[in-house]
């Protein structure tokens, strides 16, 4: 009988570390901004919980930092490429420069196609988790030996016909 009260007593005094266990596992499998829950107790846990939600909130508004610095930076060098792209176009249609136009074009589509990506990725930061689906590695591989076939160093793929290779992504 001891024993059982025993066990009833710590588990009822384990019980807000228990819950603290399943709010941290919780962070991160949807929304990113959840919190761990807080006991009415005025007590070591709900001080180690108020901790770990300032930790959280610090990890958050880092997070929101980062996403508003890239956003920034891809937003800034859309202009300064798209003029690169313009002036290089115009070069090559007039015949100035010789074979350089032609050669940067790609590398400036490239870093173009780049700061895209990031502006993807800064808008969709706080979105969660991203399903995962099958992805062919060798149908990737292929389109980026397609696109830089052209490049100033070309691309090529020597994979055996009918290779495939599939994870998930």
């Amino acid at each position: 009988a001891l024993g059982l009260v025993a066990w009833r007593v710590i588990g009822s005094a384990l019980r807000p570390v228990e819950e603290l266990r399943h709010g941290a596992e919780r962070i991160g499998e949807g929304t990113v901004d959840e919190r761990l829950p807080v006991a009415d107790a005025r007590d070591e846990i709900q001080a180690l919980a108020t901790t770990l939600n300032g930790m959280l909130d610090r990890l958050a508004a880092a997070r929101a930092t980062q996403r508003a610095f890239v956003a920034d930076a891809a937003h800034e060098l859309r202009s300064p490429l798209s003029t690169m792209r313009t002036q290089l176009e115009v070069a090559q249609r007039l015949g100035e420069g010789g074979t350089l136009p032609g050669d940067l074009l790609p590398e400036v589509a490239r870093l173009s196609a780049l700061v895209e990506d990031l502006l993807l990725l800064a808008r969709t930061g706080d979105a969660g988790p991203a399903p995962r689906d099958p992805v062919d590695l060798t149908q990737l591989a292929r389109e980026v030996a397609r696109r830089y076939a052209d490049a100033r160093v070309p691309v090529r793929l020597t994979a055996p016909a009918g290779d495939l290779a599939v994870v998930l992504g």
